[in-house]
Parts: structure tokens; C-alpha cells; sequence
């Protein structure tokens, strides 16, 4: 394949990746659960190598960090108001997702695979996810397929019957939500090869964008941010050629982004209308010409929403998504996690996510640094809107890449 530097990427590899960091509702169980499985046979057949290069070794406190996270969770679940299953999130996070990401880096391993060559595969992993949204897109039935697959999963019927032809475009457990943010983190790495004269890489940009922006319109936001740190990233290296490229690859995504929603007017007006009231939203919220009624409302008033007194401190096992036995309803992350599990959820989160990236910066090249500390920042930009730090395609996608980070 011409945009890795290997000639024999595995289509095992690709689908492996893809199934884990999406991990779509196309059969009727959780497809973390068999990914899982796959994973730990493949790791019993190679736990002799998994010895010799260290394996939990590399990441023991990582994971202790998570296990005493899971430990207080139920705890916390099974003392508070709220489902003594609160905690299965972050065991399935544990037991699942790093030993998934443990086999996945073991299988490149010994393959040769070097990091960078991780991130290009992700970006195909990401593109044909793109392409599936397109798809989906383009031909009402497969959406609906999509659809009904997922709700016979056990999805809301309602709420999803309502995305018909409106958004979830795409195959993924959370794909109007947090798959938005990973398709926008891939939108910006495919501009920044692009930038640094691997020009074939801007191929699978159309595809990325597609898929961020139908799907959600935060995605707009953290495309925004991401150019605006590549522009950064080459003022400090006054790279004057590089800053054109920027400005071109910027008026570029503004006409692919202009002409997209026309044509999404003319092929899916319920699409347009929900994207154009978005994107006036956003406009609004930032002139602050208008914020009544809006989303961005209640973040102005963020403070009487979070707990009081001694659930301050400890949550009390319950999120405030779609409201919580307190009367609060708020799906901001932040709050969440003070409902969720209280100052110390909040901290011990924070602390697990910000050393995986800080691990991943000390010891990899600038690509990645650059890939690991974007990837956080929009996490905390986008906990504003949701609830990031939990189970999920953005915490899988920062687990995976530091298990890989560490393997390799």
C-alpha cells in the first residue's frame, strides 16, 4: 500500500482496530465482549513473547490507577442512589479494552510495525468509517438497516427511528456523540501529514470531515481548534511554506465544507436543517448575540448543577445525563463526574488520563506527541458538551494508543 511504509498491512489488523475503537451494535451482543475474547486467546498463544518484552510490567501503575478507580466506583454505586452496575464501565475498560490493545500491539510487534506506522493505520481505519457514513448516507436503506440493527441491540427505539435520514450516518456504539471527536482528531493528523509533504494523505481528509460533521456539529469546533494548532506548529518552526499550505488547506475545507451543505440540502434536507440551526448555534453563542434556549445556555449557569455538601465530594453513583434522582439534568462531563463518583472520581480521572498522555509525549516522536496532547486537549474541550473520561471511542482511543506506544 502506498501510504505506509509497510507493503503487507494486515486487513486482520485493520478490523481488529475497527472493531474495538467503534465497537458497533451490529450483532446482539457487545462487540468489546468478542473482541476481548479473540484478544486474550491470541495473548495466551503469545504469552511467552508477552514475558520477554515486559507487557503489564510497562504499564502496571496505569492500571492499578484504573483498577482503584473501579474499586471506588463500586464502592460508591453500591453505597449511593444510583445502579450498583455504575462501575462496569471502567472493569470493561480494564479487562477488555487493555488487554484488546495489549494483543493489538503484540500482533504489530512482531510484525515489524513501527508507531508510525500505527497512526497511519488508524487513519484507514478512520477513513473507512468515513466511507461507511458516506454510504449510509447516500443510500437511505443501509442507514436504516444501520438503525434497525442497533435498536435490536437495544437501543431507544424512538430516539433512534428518529435519526432517519437526519444523522448516524455510520456503524459505531456512539457515533453521534464521541465518534464525532475521534473523525475530527483523524481530519486534523490526514491535513498535518499533508503539511509535512505527504500529500496523498489529504485523499482521506473528505471522507474524515464527512463523517465528523454529519454526525455532529462540535465536530466544526475541534476541526477549528486543530487548524489552529497546526497554524502554531509551524509559526515556531517559521516554516513560511508550510503557512501557505495551511491557508489553502484552510479555504479547502471552508468550499468542501460550503459545498457539502448544499448538497446535504438538496440529498438530505432534514440533515441541512439540523446542521445550518447548529452552526448558527455556534455563531450566536460566540458573538454572544443570543444564547437563550440554546445548549450553550446552561454552561453559564454550570454552578447550580453541581452537588452539594458531602456528595461533593463523593458522588453519589448516579450521572446527570437525561437527569438524576437529585432533580439535575445536565450532560456536561464535568458535572457527571462530581454526580458520578464526587472530587475524587473527578481527580482520580483526570490524573489517569493526563499520565497516559504524559507517557506517550516522553517517549515518542513529534507525530505522535502532537497526535497525543490535540487528542486531550479536544477530550476536555468536548467533557464541556459530554462526559469524556468514561467507557467509550475517545477513552479506548487514548488507551489503545498509549498500550501501543509503550509496545512498540
Amino acid at each position: 500500500m502506498i501510504i505506509v511504509k509497510k507493503n503487507n498491512v494486515s486487513l486482520i489488523l485493520i478490523i481488529w482496530i475497527f472493531l474495538l475503537l467503534y465497537y458497533p451494535p451490529i450483532l446482539n451482543v457487545n462487540m468489546l465482549h468478542i473482541v476481548a475474547v479473540i484478544s486474550y486467546l491470541y495473548l495466551i498463544k503469545n504469552y511467552k513473547y508477552f514475558l520477554k518484552i515486559g507487557g503489564f510490567n510497562k504499564a502496571a501503575k496505569e492500571m492499578l490507577l484504573l483498577l482503584a478507580i473501579s474499586i471506588y466506583m463500586i464502592i460508591i454505586c453500591t453505597a449511593g442512589e444510583g445502579s450498583v452496575l455504575g462501575f462496569v464501565g471502567f472493569m470493561e475498560l480494564l479487562i477488555e479494552v487493555i488487554p484488546s490493545s495489549f494483543a493489538i500491539a503484540i500482533y504489530m510487534k512482531k510484525r515489524n510495525y513501527t508507531k508510525e506506522d500505527y497512526i497511519v493505520i488508524l487513519l484507514m481505519v478512520g477513513t473507512i468509517q468515513g466511507i461507511i457514513s458516506l454510504i449510509s448516507f447516500l443510500v437511505p436503506d443501509f442507514q436504516s438497516i444501520i438503525i434497525h440493527r442497533a435498536i435490536i441491540y437495544g437501543f431507544d427505539s424512538e430516539k433512534y427511528s428518529s435519526f432517519l435520514n437526519r444523522r448516524y450516518f455510520g456503524v459505531a456504539y456512539n457515533l453521534v456523540t464521541y465518534v464525532t471527536v475521534v473523525q475530527s482528531f483523524f481530519s486534523v493528523l490526514t491535513m498535518r501529514y499533508f503539511i509535512n509533504k505527504r500529500k496523498k494523505y489529504i485523499l482521506m481528509t473528505p471522507f474524515l470531515l464527512f463523517s465528523a460533521i454529519v454526525n455532529g456539529r462540535s465536530s466544526i469546533i475541534i476541526i477549528i481548534i486543530g487548524i489552529f494548532l497546526l497554524i502554531c506548529e509551524e509559526v515556531k518552526k517559521a516554516n513560511g511554506e508550510s503557512l501557505i499550505k495551511i491557508i489553502c488547506m484552510t479555504l479547502f475545507f471552508l468550499f468542501l465544507l460550503i459545498i457539502g451543505i448544499k448538497k446535504i440540502e438538496f440529498i438530505s434536507p432534514r440533515t441541512f436543517i439540523w446542521l445550518t440551526d447548529g452552526i448558527k448555534e455556534i455563531f450566536l453563542f460566540f458573538t454572544k448575540l443570543d444564547m437563550q434556549g440554546s445548549y450553550f445556555s446552561t454552561l453559564l449557569n454550570w454552578n447550580k448543577f453541581i452537588p452539594e455538601g458531602i456528595n461533593l465530594f463523593f458522588g453519589v453513583g448516579e450521572l446527570s445525563i437525561g437527569g438524576n434522582t437529585f432533580g439535575v439534568s445536565s450532560d456536561i462531563g464535568y458535572i457527571n463526574y462530581l454526580w458520578f463518583g464526587g472530587a475524587i472520581l473527578f481527580v482520580l480521572l483526570h490524573w489517569f488520563y493526563i499520565d497516559i498522555i504524559y507517557q506517550i509525549h516522553k517517549t515518542s516522536n513529534k507525530t505522535i506527541r502532537f497526535s497525543a496532547v490535540f487528542f486531550l486537549l479536544i477530550c476536555f474541550i468536548y467533557n464541556i458538551k459530554m462526559p469524556v473520561f468514561l467507557l467509550n471511542e475517545c477513552s479506548i482511543m487514548i488507551i489503545m494508543m498509549y498500550v501501543v506506544t509503550i509496545i512498540l
